[in-house]
């Protein structure tokens, strides 16, 4: 193999072939289309739940969750009733490819990759996500190339700005809609081209083996998706005839990324473009809370629902509460965003609501599980035959939901976790796992809805989802890479090994994914065969992060903006 062999891997987050495929006929993606003109391409099945995490993760060390312990934002659901803390890169009990890369002294570069925080050490660099709480530091290694990018990029103020005008405006309608997606457009555009400029300023001082980056799209079709589609039910005329290319400009914004970034690499480089799943409109929620306590098996608590505490909210939002958020429009920034003294009332959290001694089952984010004795805080159901027998009842119940409006039956397909995961660490998954017929249909944990099914309104600001669209892109091109070959439905798990393989052909024996072979000319193959190395070269001892400070100051933060990009009810 030649020693100047190198891969670089370009994530785009949310990016779907339902998309880029019209976009190319209209031959508005000249990146897109030479990529995927001179290599091979095809649909990309993500990780169930299809979500930035787990995908990204397994995507980077080429295992499923049941191997790495990690299924959600979340960790471990049944310790904590959904409830837990947020994990980060120091939970993932696999090694990644920066690190497995590095041990065989690969130079590395690794941009915004979600679950990288806190970066850590590498024969190279790594840029962490922008951190929600503090988005004027960059965590990076080493630290010090944080101030560096700093000074001179000016990766800043782009998301603050962004999650000052979410709080300000979160729960704002009509016409004060449009300051909310205007400020994720913006913001959006800002990102790309602030990733774009890191990562061609890393490519201009140093040389590396492998790099692995990432260009979001997401944001945009989580909050704008409504507005392509006259049939769905957010859609707005009067806001469509502003919004309605968005995404699709967006999508024109990763291409015009895409032509900086190739530009700077040599023919030696293989180029990888892979998303962590893709896109769709959501019509219609789901309350499986909701639809457990109609069966008797979640109880709720009497009492207040809300807490109360003091806080200080920003005097934009004040007004607004008051019924006179016009005024804000207005007034300077800086006076909207002065905090003011205020009681806020608070949901309390689920597990505070729900009556545990009386409750044999209750829905995650995106699942459900059995509170199981000796396994949940304050579990009721007794394991094996009592188990059993509940998940079988709830399974069959499930497949005979419908959809009110249409008497149509929802659920394609209800599975336990062993039937989807594998590893040591399948304990920790969500019990019952289920899928939509209609993709236009998702799930909230809500306790209080008032109907089972809810049908999304021009009101909305969550308007395009993932739940049920699994399949993202992955494009390949390069030396040994064949023109137009047939991938064989690779799976995101498949990017690991492939990367390994084409930087040394060593692949651990413990990964789920496969080396795409398929993709590469015989010629290459047959001189470099496939070695595989022990199990124990890939396993990372799971630890929790040490960093209390980080836990404590991000994961409110953090909680917020998964809410508003649709991941948690």
């Amino acid at each position: 193999m030649k020693k100047d062999n190198k891969v670089l891997v370009i994530g785009i987050d949310g990016a779907t072939f339902h998309i880029i495929l019209p976009m190319i006929e209209r031959g508005e993606l000249p990146a897109f289309k030479s990529i995927m003109d001179t290599g091979t391409w095809a649909e990309l099945m993500s990780t169930y739940p299809p979500h930035t995490v787990p995908a990204w993760v397994s995507c980077a060390t080429g295992m499923n969750p049941g191997n790495l312990g990690v299924y959600d934002f979340r960790e471990n659901s049944h310790l904590t009733y959904d409830e837990g803390r947020f994990v980060f890169s120091t939970d993932v009990k696999a090694k990644p490819l920066w690190t497995l890369l590095s041990e065989k002294n690969k130079k590395v570069m690794v941009v915004a990759i979600p679950m990288t925080n806190p970066p850590v050490q590498v024969n190279g660099v790594m840029v962490s996500p922008v951190r929600v709480i503090d988005p004027n530091k960059v965590k990076t290694y080493p630290p010090e190339l944080s101030h560096e990018l700093f000074n001179e990029l000016k990766i800043s103020s782009v998301l603050k700005k962004r999650m000052d005008y979410m709080e300000m405006h979160l729960s704002r309608v009509g016409s004060e809609l449009e300051i909310f997606f205007d400020t994720v457009v913006s913001s959006s555009r800002q990102v790309i081209e602030k990733l774009t400029e890191a990562i061609l300023y890393l490519f201009g001082k140093d040389e590396y083996d492998f790099s692995m980056v990432m260009l979001p799209i997401d944001a945009l079709q989580h909050h704008l998706w409504c507005f392509m589609d006259k049939n769905h039910p957010s859609y707005n005329a009067e806001l469509a005839a502003k919004y309605k290319n968005i995404i699709f400009e967006g999508y024109k914004w990763v291409d015009q990324a895409l032509e900086k970034i190739l530009n700077k690499v040599n023919d030696d480089t293989t180029i990888i473009l892979v998303s962590d799943h893709g896109f769709g409109p959501l019509h219609k929620i789901f309350h499986p809370n909701r639809w457990l306590m109609e069966r008797g098996l979640l109880k709720l608590k009497r009492g207040r629902k809300h807490s109360f505490a003091g806080t200080r909210i920003p005097f934009g939002r004040f007004l607004q509460k008051m019924g006179i958020g016009f005024i804000s429009r207005l007034l300077p920034e800086r006076l909207n965003n002065v905090r003011i003294p205020a009681v806020k009332r608070n949901l309390k959290p689920i597990p505070e609501l729900i009556d545990w001694q009386q409750t044999k089952a209750y829905a995650t984010s995106y699942a459900i599980n059995i509170n199981l004795k000796g396994r949940e805080p304050e579990g009721i159901v007794e394991p094996g035959e009592e188990y059993d027998s509940l998940a079988n009842y709830i399974k069959e119940e499930l497949c005979k939901a419908e959809d009110p409006d249409n008497g149509q039956k929802i659920i394609e397909r209800v599975a336990e976790k062993r039937e989807i995961y594998s590893g040591p660490y399948v304990e920790a998954a969500p019990d019952i796992l289920l899928f939509f017929k209609d993709p236009k249909f998702s799930i909230r944990k809500d306790l209080f809805s008032p109907h089972l099914f809810r049908q999304l309104t021009p009101e909305d600001r969550l308007t395009g989802h993932h739940t049920s669209f699994p399949k993202g892109i992955c494009i390949m091109k390069g030396p040994h890479i064949v023109p137009g070959a047939v991938l064989r439905e690779p799976h995101i798990m498949d990017i690991a090994p492939t990367v390994l393989y084409l930087l040394g052909g060593t692949v651990p024996e413990g990964m789920d994914g496969r080396v795409l072979t398929e993709a590469m000319n015989q010629e290459y193959i047959e001189s470099h065969p496939i070695t595989i190395s022990k199990y124990s070269d890939v396993q990372q001892k799971g630890h929790s992060i040490g960093d209390q400070t980080l836990i404590d100051e991000d994961s409110e933060a953090i909680k917020r903006q998964l809410k508003e990009l649709g991941y948690m009810g």
